[in-house]
This record gives C-alpha cells, structure tokens and sequence, in this order.
C-alpha cells in the first residue's frame, strides 16, 4: 500500500518526458546520494533540431552553487543515459526533512542561454523516496506546477566579514582609515650577521 503512494509520483505513461532516479541516503555517514540514470522522450527543440541534454541537480534551501551538480551533456539525443552519481556530504537527518531536490534537465548551446527541457521538485521530507530503487519522474515544463510550497530565499555566503570599528570618526586617529587595505608591514633592515 505504501509502494502505490509513492509511485503515483512516478512516470507511468511511455510518451511523456520522464527522467530515471535513485536516490540514496546513508545515515552513519550522513550522507546524500542521488543517481541520475537516464531520460526520456525530452522535446525537440523550436527548429525541430535534438537537445543536447544535460542535468542540474539542486538540494534546496539554499539556492547557493555548492549545492548544485551538473551531468555531462550528451549531443543530438532524445533518450540520454548518464548514469552519474550526485553525492551531498554532511547531511543530517534533521536537515534532510526541511529539504528538497530540483531535478531540471537543459539542453546545451555554447553560443546562447542553456534551453530548459523540464523539471521536477521531490520532497526529502517523505521517508518514501528512499527505497534505493530507480523510479521514473515525470518532468514538469510550467515550473508553478512542480514548485514547492516553502519558500527560498537566495541568500550568497559572504567571502569575508566586514568589521567595523567602534571607534567614531571624530575620534580616531587621522592616519588610520576604514575599511583600507591591510598591507605588509616593513620589517627592520639586518646591518650586520652574527655567524655561529
């Protein structure tokens, strides 16, 4: 009775475009595996041309670059097989329940904007999705219909800390200045050597 709950996720029908997944969690290590094995029946493009499929893979929140993987594209194919394996260290369980996978598949252009084929958003939260057997998804082109109900907040990590003196204006020194570039400080020149 629970397996039916969790396929009805799943894609059922042979000519909608679908994407293969297993996703994997390993509680002793806290560890987060998600395997993109294949797709199918993605959309031609608006010349009638073949995608050149790739997969972005996201663990949300946040929506920062450390949390997302990328496949490998292949050229010119409808149904690709890329059988890689995303792998999200340092996990906890805790954490696992508050998040969510966006699974997208794009098309590759060098020249221009990546051309986006699909997607679908899969809960954490549901202890279903974790049974270590591939399952078909079914991909999403109107991103409202697969957009999860919690809200992101796209919030990039700071690459240093500002520090502000407390000291006001007024008050310090006019040799010293905010936020000014720390320098190397000069060391004292030798005269003589002391040999041992």
């Amino acid at each position: 009775m629970v397996k039916f709950r969790y396929l009805e996720k799943a894609c059922t029908c042979l000519h909608v475009a679908c994407t293969r997944l297993q996703i994997c969690y390993d509680m002793k290590a806290g560890i987060l595996y998600i395997t993109i094995i294949k797709a199918r029946n993605l959309m031609k493009l608006n010349n009638d041309q073949l995608p050149d499929p790739f997969v972005k893979c996201y663990l949300l929140p946040p929506r920062i670059i450390e949390n997302q993987r990328r496949t490998r594209y292949f050229s010119r194919c409808v149904n690709p097989v890329w059988k890689q394996t995303m792998v999200y260290p340092q996990i906890k369980v805790e954490d696992l329940k508050k998040k969510y996978l966006e699974i997208s598949v794009w098309s590759f252009d060098i020249y221009k904007p990546h051309t986006f084929l699909g997607q679908v958003v899969i809960h954490l939260s549901d202890v279903h999705i974790f049974y270590e057997e591939p399952v078909w998804y079914q991909l999403v082109r109107d991103t409202s219909e697969s957009s999860p109900p919690l809200e992101v907040k796209v919030t990039p990590k700071p690459r240093y800390e500002t520090v502000k003196p407390s000291v006001k204006s007024e008050q310090r020194p006019a040799n010293i200045r905010l936020n000014a570039p720390i320098h190397a400080i000069p060391t004292k020149k030798v005269s003589h050597f002391v040999s041992c």
